[in-house]
């Protein structure tokens, strides 16, 4: 599991080196991944979005997430819920 982030073809060679995000997306995906992020809302269900906007920020959302989750769910990642489609990722916080 180390290979998949820190391996030749890695989540972090790929996010930081590549130019899929810009630098400001880049810095601000670390901040929340690395150094922490707002808490999850108490009284709703977080969708797909409202998860990955808050801990990573809105471009990686628009540039990694959302065409993703739109073609493996054919589904709208501003209405599915984050706990139903992607439990496992979800329970991050748990």
């Amino acid at each position: 599991q180390l290979e998949l982030v820190f391996g030749r073809n890695g989540v972090l060679k790929f996010g930081f080196i590549g130019d899929l995000l810009s630098w400001p997306g880049k810095i601000r995906a670390a901040i929340g991944a690395l150094l922490g992020h707002e808490p999850p809302p108490t009284d709703k269900e977080e969708t797909i979005r409202e998860w990955v906007t808050r801990i990573l920020g809105e471009e990686v959302f628009l540039r990694c997430i959302d065409p993703f989750v739109s073609g493996v769910y054919a589904g709208n990642p501003e209405t599915l819920s984050m706990k139903a489609a992607l439990p496992r990722i979800a329970r991050i916080e748990d």
